[in-house]
């Protein structure tokens, strides 16, 4: 995700710690990527929530050639629905098999001073 006007808020939470999405104060959607307006019912209020960052491997990919210097190969980045109901990227940081991913619990970890801002980890480590 680039920081723009609509993001701007993300990264910031991100070097407090906090890891946000959006919730739309007329119908109470939450949604991330950030966006002026809700895709639902196309209001422009909305307000900022943090995400406790715990969740499950919703689908997942192992990066066998990275397209940018200074990655370890492979890597796995994992797609998270988090208990909230929104989804984030991020890497995989754990030792389970790739194959065993999908619905395993998992919790954030914020490295906004790092290349990749979220990575997560097996739930309990």
């Amino acid at each position: 995700m680039s920081i723009n006007d609509d993001s701007d808020l993300f990264w910031a939470g991100l070097n407090e710690g906090r890891l946000l999405f959006q919730t739309c104060r007329a119908c109470g959607a939450h949604r991330f990527p950030f966006r002026m307006s809700c895709s639902r019912c196309g209001s422009f209020e909305k307000d900022l929530t943090e995400s406790k960052g715990c969740g499950f491997v919703y689908s997942y990919t192992v990066v066998e050639r990275p397209l940018l210097p200074g990655f370890d190969e492979p890597y796995t980045v994992v797609l998270v629905e988090v208990d909230e109901g929104v989804r984030y990227l991020g890497l995989y940081a754990g030792d389970v098999d790739p194959s065993q991913l999908i619905g395993s619990r998992v919790r954030a970890r914020l490295n906004p001073d790092q290349r990749v801002p979220v990575s997560f980890a097996p739930e309990g480590n």
